[in-house]
Formats: structure tokens, C-alpha cells, sequence
């Protein structure tokens, strides 16, 4: 089993909100090359609970290298696979934290690819053994406000965290 990897420091608190991202290699094999990628969600003491309407479709990943450039998003890939409903908000009671994965893995990989971070059909990354990184996932994550809804809504940057290292 691969070491889980550092954890990333929280981003900052939005409306009682801060998130972070994990990446994990634990089940990574040859045959099977997906990390798996969590979200966590924290509602700090002293704040009343807050329903949260998480997708991650509302989230603009990007994989960037050590120097800060974006990694592209490899094309013609086949892509197919469940595609999980968030219809409902989650709910975060006072001074509490929410892990819960967001992994995907319906991004066919191609022969040579060694690790996979697969977070949708335009969220997807696919690294080679030659591809020695290292490398780390952010993202922005938006909710407009909703007047009908007492839901949580603003926007939060996540903090970049590094992706485990290719085989």
C-alpha cells in the first residue's frame, strides 16, 4: 500500500466554509493506474450548520508542474462511465469536517500511462513513467447565490496539494 501523501493546508474561510483537496495512491496498481481524490469540506467552530450544494462540476480543477504551468487535459481519450447525482446539498453541522471522495474513473488510459487523476470528462490527466513531475492539483470552487435556497455560496480556492509521485 502506497504512504498517503502530506496533507494540504485549508483554504481560506468563506461564509464559515474552508476546503481542502487529498490525493491518494493507496490503490494504484499497474492494471489499475486511478488516484483516488477526496474533498474536504469544514465548517469552523462558532458557526451555525451550513448546507453546502456541492458538484463537482461546479469545481475548475487544474493540474499544474512545479513551475506553475498547467498540465493539458489529454484529447481524443474515450471517456464513459457513471456520472453521480448532487442533487442535494451537504449538510455541515458547527464545527465539523466532511471527507468524501470524488474520484472518477471513466477516462479510458492510454498504454504507458502509470498514474490517472480522473475528475471528469474535462478534468482528467494522465501521466507516463517519463513524466517525473512533481505535480499538484488546485481548484476554484463557485456557488452563485441562490435567494429561493439558504444554502452556503461564494467561492473558494484550493489550496494546491501534490500528487503522489509516478511509479
Amino acid at each position: 500500500m502506497a504512504a498517503a501523501a502530506p496533507e494540504a493546508p485549508w483554504s481560506a474561510e468563506v461564509a464559515g466554509l474552508s476546503a481542502r483537496l487529498a490525493v491518494s495512491a493507496e490503490l494504484r496498481t499497474k492494471d489499475w493506474p486511478f488516484l483516488l481524490t477526496y474533498v474536504e469540506l469544514r465548517n469552523g467552530g462558532g458557526h451555525a450548520p451550513i448546507s453546502v450544494p456541492f458538484d463537482p462540476g461546479k469545481v475548475a480543477f487544474t493540474v499544474v508542474d512545479a513551475n506553475g504551468k498547467a498540465v493539458a487535459v489529454p484529447l481524443g481519450n474515450p471517456y464513459n462511465g457513471p456520472f453521480p447525482l448532487w442533487d442535494k446539498p451537504l449538510r455541515l453541522p458547527t464545527d465539523s469536517t466532511l471527507r468524501f471522495s470524488i474520484t472518477r474513473h471513466a477516462a479510458a488510459p492510454r498504454a504507458g500511462v502509470v498514474s490517472a487523476l480522473d475528475l471528469g470528462p474535462q478534468a482528467y490527466w494522465h501521466f507516463a513513467a517519463t513524466d517525473k513531475g512533481p505535480f499538484f492539483l488546485k481548484g476554484r470552487f463557485t456557488v452563485a447565490r441562490d435567494k429561493a435556497a439558504e444554502s452556503w455560496a461564494g467561492t473558494i480556492d484550493f489550496p494546491p496539494v501534490r500528487l503522489p509521485p509516478n511509479p
